[in-house]
């Protein structure tokens, strides 16, 4: 399952005031904001099966609360398992 729409990108401007942290970094074309879209895209092919669908929908968001803390959950998560942890959700 993929967190961000597979389209090109071309727009380069700041985020604006009216759009959430993922409509910007769905939409961007920045190379930093495409290094953090790969990583989460990697991240999520890591995440359970059974949850990827919850955690995507909370990704996708327009409420910034929720795609932060889909953030960090996913974040954590891969830092648990790189340390060897078993995890489940």
């Amino acid at each position: 399952m993929i967190v961000f729409d597979n389209i090109k990108r071309t727009d380069a401007s700041f985020m604006k005031n009216s759009e959430s942290e993922f409509e910007f970094y769905n939409r961007s074309s920045k190379p930093e904001v495409e290094s953090v879209r790969r990583l989460i895209e990697e991240f999520i092919s890591h995440y359970p099966e059974k949850e990827v669908i919850e955690l995507v929908h909370r990704l996708r968001s327009t409420d910034n609360a929720n795609f932060r803390s889909a953030v960090f959950e996913l974040f954590l998560h891969e830092a648990l398992l790189r340390q060897g942890y078993t995890l489940s959700i």
